[in-house]
């Protein structure tokens, strides 16, 4: 969000690259970014291209991307047999969803293009004048398992990667109740990933901006934690009686570190 970047992204170009160039371009172009996709296909490697000498085929390919909502489009339509006229009109209800998402200058000036790819009539795409958002709106069901929280933790890692490590000591995505897997990605650094990038660009999660504040969350979640599976702990009928009691007492220990401010490992 800083000044006004040009964002290139660039995948493989097998089915699951091209899945994730479109998932990410949705939402790059919904939230109003300039830019484009560039495909490495038919076996295509940055890193040889450069070995063998060609930096400047390379070099193109990163001029010329394909611009995000081009890239959309043509990949909705491509997955539809646009000489039936069944699979015309459902591309063309896709495509329109799609476009409603964009400002209402993109919508226009892109009802052109679409229009152009189907053969039809500018006059058939109604996009209405519907309001501008930024995303598609997450279903409620989905919207209810939204943790700001889980959120802001996995955005610090994303903007401060620095403090991966010493955060392993103590907290591991198996903690987490709703962005669990989000978390991992982000530990392993795989910020290419549309859901991560949609935490990165939401402004409205903030991040633990010094070691102070990420320390003091930390310790207020994991207290909370803790008292939560020392409940389950002991509401569990499967766990017997001595091993309950040994886990209690271990739980209990570093819930009393918590209370004084203390960081816990997983292990003490």
């Amino acid at each position: 969000r800083k000044g006004e970047p040009r964002i290139i992204m660039a995948y493989d170009g097998d089915a699951a690259g091209r899945n994730a160039a479109l998932k990410a371009s949705k939402l790059l172009s919904a939230s109003g970014f300039d830019g484009g996709v560039v495909l490495f296909e038919g076996g295509r490697d940055p890193a040889d291209m450069v070995k063998e000498g060609r930096v400047e085929e390379l070099g193109a390919m990163f001029r010329q991307p394909r611009p995000f909502i081009e890239f959309v489009l043509d990949t909705i339509l491509g997955n539809y047999d646009l000489s039936n006229p069944r699979a015309k009109e459902q591309a063309l209800q896709e495509a329109t969803a799609y476009l409603k998402t964009l400002s209402p200058l993109m919508q226009e000036e892109y009802k052109r293009h679409l229009a152009a790819r189907l053969g039809i009539s500018q006059g058939l795409i109604r996009v209405g004048s519907q309001p501008v958002r930024t995303a598609a709106p997450a279903p409620a069901a989905a919207a209810s398992h939204r943790d700001l929280w889980e959120l802001s933790l996995i955005k610090t890692v994303l903007e401060r990667p620095d403090v991966i490590d010493a955060l392993l000591d103590f907290i591991s995505p198996r903690m987490l109740r709703f962005h669990a897997r989000e978390f991992e990605l982000a530990l392993q650094g795989d910020s290419g990933q549309p859901g991560l990038i949609e935490i990165v660009m939401d402004e409205t999660i903030p991040v633990f901006a010094d070691g102070d504040t990420l320390k003091s969350e930390l310790v207020l979640f994991l207290r909370k934690y803790y008292e939560q599976r020392r409940q389950a702990v002991m509401r569990d009928p499967s766990i017997p009686s001595d091993k309950k009691y040994f886990l209690n007492r271990q739980i209990l220990g570093k819930i009393a570190k918590l209370k004084k401010g203390e960081l816990v490992g997983m292990e003490d």
